[in-house]
C-alpha cells in the first residue's frame, strides 16, 4: 500500500494523493461532485463514477475543487485528532461543501473565489475555525449543526443577502461578520456562544436568538 499512496491516483476528473501526512483531493475546471467518506483503515473518494482508496495513515486534508459548479461531501465523523482540514472552493458558482468531521485542530473553509455557496458543517470537536466567504454578492449559506468549535471561529460572509444558521452548536469564541447585503443569523436554544461577537455589517441585517440571551456576545450593526 505505501508505493500506492505515493503515486497520484485518480477519481473521474479529480486527482487524489497522499505526501507527508495529507491526503489531497485537487478538483478539476469542471462540475466535480467529489464524495470523500472513510471506515475504520480506509478513505474512499468518490467521483465521476470511479472511487479511489487509500489508507487512513494522513493526518490532514487539503481539497481543492478548482473550477465549475462543485459538490463536496466530507464525510469523516471516524476521523479523529486531525491536524489540519482544508477546503477550497474554487472559482465556480452555486458551490456546496457538506462537512462531517470526528475531531481537528485546524479547519479552514475557503470560498473566496465562489459565487453563492452552500456549507453545512457538522458534529465535529474543532480547535481553531476559519469560514471565509469572500466578498462575492451571491447568497451565500451556513448551517452550524452539532458542531463543537472550542477556540475561536471566524466567520467571514459575502456581499450578498446571506444566511447563517446555528443549531446545538457550542462555540467559544466567535469572530462573525455578516458583510454587506441584507443578512439573517438565526441561532436556536440549544446553542451556546460563550463570547466575542456577532456584526451585521451594512445592511439590513436580522439577528433571531431563540431562547437565553448570549450575554457575554457583542451583538452589533443588527436593524431587525
Amino acid at each position: 500500500m505505501e508505493s500506492l499512496e505515493r503515486r497520484e491516483l485518480m477519481a473521474g476528473d479529480v486527482a487524489v494523493n497522499v505526501a507527508g501526512g495529507t491526503l489531497n483531493i485537487q478538483g478539476s475546471a469542471g462540475n466535480d461532485a467529489v464524495h470523500v467518506s472513510a471506515d475504520s483503515s480506509f478513505t474512499t473518494i468518490r467521483a465521476g463514477g470511479r472511487e479511489t482508496r487509500v489508507a487512513n495513515n494522513y493526518n490532514s486534508i487539503r481539497v481543492d475543487l478548482g473550477g465549475g459548479s462543485d459538490n463536496l461531501m466530507l464525510y469523516l465523523p471516524r476521523m479523529n485528532n486531525l491536524q489540519n482540514v482544508s477546503v477550497n472552493m474554487g472559482s465556480g458558482s452555486s458551490e456546496k461543501a457538506s462537512v462531517y468531521l470526528g475531531s481537528v485542530r485546524n479547519l479552514n473553509i475557503d470560498s473566496r473565489l465562489a459565487s453563492g455557496t452552500e456549507v453545512l458543517f457538522n458534529g465535529a470537536v474543532v480547535d481553531q475555525a476559519i469560514l471565509d466567504f469572500g466578498d462575492d454578492a451571491g447568497r451565500d449559506r451556513l448551517t452550524l449543526e452539532w458542531a463543537d468549535l472550542r477556540g475561536k471561529a471566524v466567520v467571514r460572509m459575502g456581499n450578498g443577502d446571506d444566511i447563517a444558521t446555528i443549531k446545538r452548536s457550542s462555540i467559544r469564541t466567535a469572530d462573525f461578520n455578516l458583510g454587506a447585503g441584507n443578512d439573517r443569523i438565526t441561532i436556536d436554544n440549544t446553542s451556546n456562544i460563550a463570547g466575542g461577537t456577532i456584526d451585521g455589517g451594512a445592511g439590513t441585517d436580522t439577528y433571531v436568538k431563540n431562547g437565553p440571551a448570549l450575554s457575554r456576545v457583542s451583538i452589533r450593526s443588527f436593524e431587525r
